[in-house]
């Protein structure tokens, strides 16, 4: 391989917040709003 992207992987969990005392609907909402957040920002290759 002679051209390979240099990525940064990335993975997206909401435990965390279920773990700090959201319920299922809260911890799910949070998790798609942080996907949503990062995919907005990411630039345009």
């Amino acid at each position: 391989m002679t051209h390979v992207p240099q990525w940064n992987t990335l993975n997206i969990a909401g435990y965390h917040f279920r773990e700090a005392g959201a319920t299922a609907i809260q911890e799910l909402a949070f998790t798609i709003g942080d996907a949503i957040t990062y995919i907005s920002v990411c630039p345009v290759v």
